[in-house]
């Protein structure tokens, strides 16, 4: 079955969750997993996110409740439903006013001052400079 924007929302709420808390409850440790391990290790993580994914209040647990909010909603939604994203948005609209914050449309990226093409520009420069500096002395070794 094809997903649909019930399915994008639900992820969307995921990845918040997960740039708020650093992770998600089903990621265990967050250590790598050896080969041997990784089927043992992927049947437990399925597990865990079987038993947590029933439960919203464990995935938000410690956050805001807009976020058990907007889960919760994602999940309700029938496969083919258009989601009410103004409703969405005054969730966290909302949240934002009471945590003291105002929407001012400034976002970290506009701050800085460099463009993107100018690190790569300069990066490039540098490398070009090395390079000629090591090309142009002669190689006296034998």
């Amino acid at each position: 079955m094809e997903q649909s924007r019930r399915d994008d929302l639900e992820s969307l709420a995921y990845v918040l969750i997960y740039l708020l808390r650093g992770s998600l409850p089903w990621y265990g440790g967050g250590s790598a997993i050896n080969n041997t391990k990784r089927s043992k290790t992927r049947q437990l993580k399925f597990t865990r996110i079987a038993k947590v994914d029933s439960h919203t209040n464990l995935i938000c647990d410690s956050l805001p409740r807009e976020f058990a909010i907007f889960l919760d909603y994602a999940r309700a939604l029938q496969y083919d439903e258009t989601p009410d994203y103004n409703y969405l948005r005054s969730l966290f609209s909302d949240l934002l006013g009471r945590e003291g914050h105002k929407h001012d449309s400034a976002f970290d990226w506009h701050t800085i001052n460099t463009k993107p093409n100018d690190v790569v520009a300069n990066t490039k420069t540098k490398m070009i400079k090395r390079a000629s500096k090591r090309d142009s002395k002669p190689d006296c070794r034998v």
